[in-house]
């Protein structure tokens, strides 16, 4: 009985942890109720296409990768005194994608459901053209990286 027991609380905390991976063409496919929105933040560019999105609720951490021709992407590379990333966040942002060539820290204080919200990115310029790789950082993150 205590083995039954004990093997059951352990499929229950393995099958606790709530990974998402979401996949769309273009923004215009998610769904002005996705709960998507409320992960990213307000300065997405609503021209994204090749969306791939990854979150882990249980950490409270999510990244996404998107395509973006939109001229603002291109000025928020372009290093200012708000934006500058140390040596040890691209080595980080490095270490979940290689092919990232630079970088730039983030905050806003709404999401896209334009709820109130503080939070803290940074966003790679990956090698390929027009391709992104943004991902959410706590406040101790930010303060190391930025």
């Amino acid at each position: 009985m205590i083995k039954w027991l004990f093997f059951s609380m352990s499929i229950m905390l393995l099958s606790g942890c709530d990974n998402t991976e979401k996949v769309y063409s273009s923004f215009s496919e998610i769904l002005p109720e996705d709960s998507i929105r409320s992960w990213l933040p307000d300065f997405f560019p609503k021209s994204s296409t090749d969306i791939i999105f990854a979150s882990n609720i249980d950490l409270n951490t999510f990244h996404i990768y998107f395509s973006s021709t939109d001229q603002s992407m291109i000025e928020l590379h372009k290093v200012s005194k708000e934006t500058v990333i140390s040596e040890d966040g691209i080595l980080f942002l490095k270490q979940q994608d290689g092919n990232i060539v630079s970088a730039v820290c983030m905050m806003t204080d709404h999401n896209l459901f334009g709820d109130k919200s503080l939070e803290y990115y940074l966003m790679g310029k990956l090698n390929s053209k027009d391709r992104y790789y943004l991902m959410n950082i706590n406040i101790k993150q930010y303060e190391r990286f930025c």
